[in-house]
């Protein structure tokens, strides 16, 4: 008989999850840093409305991974 998968949560998969998550929101909001681009395509406004969405949103990523750091049982060195 096999044995049972390790059902244990790895930091690895924690740190994996957490990076693509915030790094998606990141190109969001990288936008208006590329020089002559805008937030929107034309005829568009002069605002960022990805904003309202893509900063909580990375907020949300931060504080997830903060708060399962915590809970999450630390690994053997």
């Amino acid at each position: 008989m096999e044995e049972a998968a390790d059902t244990k949560p790895h930091p690895e998969g924690l740190n994996t999850a957490a990076i693509c998550a915030g790094l998606y929101w990141l190109t969001q909001i990288s936008a208006l840093a590329y020089p002559g681009s805008a937030a929107v395509d034309p005829p568009g406004t002069a605002t960022f409305p990805q904003g309202k969405f893509a900063l909580p949103s990375l907020a949300l990523v931060g504080l997830g991974y903060v708060l399962e750091l915590r809970r999450a049982p630390k690994a053997p060195r």
